[in-house]
């Protein structure tokens, strides 16, 4: 991954090291994606990168929540039904 010109991208990775991966996602998903990295002007792979890094920290507070008991499988069935919406 490169991150070659963007100085968002020289700031949040630097000093890490990558790993390819590959996958299939919905096109709507990956417009979406894309989207989200345009507006603010990231590129691309270092915008998903990001991305994925603020996804992971939200995960791991939900199962925080859950797990300290603050957060019930309810509120999560709740939660995951509003962001459907």
């Amino acid at each position: 991954m490169s991150n070659n010109g963007s100085a968002f991208g020289k700031g949040f990775f630097a000093n890490t090291k990558f790993v390819h991966i590959e996958m299939d996602m919905h096109e709507d998903l990956w417009e979406a994606l894309k989207t989200a990295c345009e507006e603010p002007g990231w590129e691309t792979l270092a915008g998903l990168s990001f991305i994925v890094a603020i996804g992971l920290i939200a995960v791991r507070e939900i199962q925080r929540r859950y797990q300290s008991g603050e957060q019930t499988s309810e509120d999560l069935q709740s939660s995951s039904e509003t962001s459907d919406s």
